[in-house]
């Protein structure tokens, strides 16, 4: 059965966009698409997430901060562990797929350290966009708090598929958290999840049209009748 609606269009069209336009979004925009994700489930409605916006000079200056960080190797110790390492063999070579598609689409070869370089630059530049969110939590944060957090982000991102905006999620960003907390004064009793850079995508890069496969449900579901 092909179910066609609003919603499911929406999720099927939401993908990581890597390159964006110079074209700011209006901040009753944003406004709009943070108070709307609220609606996530969250355990006894608790609502554990924390939002910092970041703009227009404040964000040149958080990326140029960042990308002195990247060239200078100076990373920071993340707040947390995204992944096992190492890596189960199915999820490793699931990884190593869409690393080598998205390589193979940018002409990067595996040897070439300096494309490879700029390429992981990139995710400090935030890719060109115009605006950076940044998700945080408490410290004492147990794992069922990360799974409302990715709820509400999951309401944003597709909030913004929905209105004509592309975005990306980055954990990698939490290499340089000591400098994201100094300069947008976050308390230390906070820990940061990820990035989200967002804007209006530039749908004319090559990068725009990577979609990574996807595998299909029967090989991670089981049905009880």
């Amino acid at each position: 059965m092909n179910i066609k609606n609003q919603t499911f269009e929406t999720i099927s069209n939401r993908h990581c966009k890597r390159a964006y336009l110079n074209k700011s979004v209006d901040q009753k925009v944003l406004k709009s698409i943070i108070d709307i994700a609220c609606n996530a489930a969250s355990s006894k409605n608790t609502q554990p997430w924390k939002v910092e916006i970041v703009l227009d000079q404040k964000l040149e200056t958080l990326k140029k901060k960042m990308c002195e960080k990247f060239d200078n190797s100076d990373f920071d110790q993340p707040d947390y562990l995204y992944s096992p390492n190492p890596l189960s063999d199915i999820h490793m070579d699931r990884a190593r797929k869409c690393g080598y598609e998205l390589f193979s689409l940018k002409n990067i070869d595996r040897k070439d350290r300096e494309k490879r370089t700029a390429h992981d630059r990139e995710n400090f530049e935030c890719f060109g966009a115009p605006a950076l969110l940044i998700f945080t939590l408490e410290q004492d944060s147990e794992k069922g708090t990360f799974l409302d957090l990715g709820l509400y982000m999951q309401n944003i991102m597709l909030a913004c598929t929905s209105l004509g905006l592309g975005s990306c999620p980055q954990y990698s960003l939490t290499n340089v958290s000591s400098t994201i907390k100094k300069e947008l004064q976050i308390a230390p009793s906070e820990i940061i999840i990820c990035g989200l850079s967002l804007g209006y995508p530039d749908e004319s890069a090559i990068v725009n049209s990577f979609i990574p496969e996807r595998i299909n449900s029967d090989k991670y579901t089981t049905w009880h009748q």
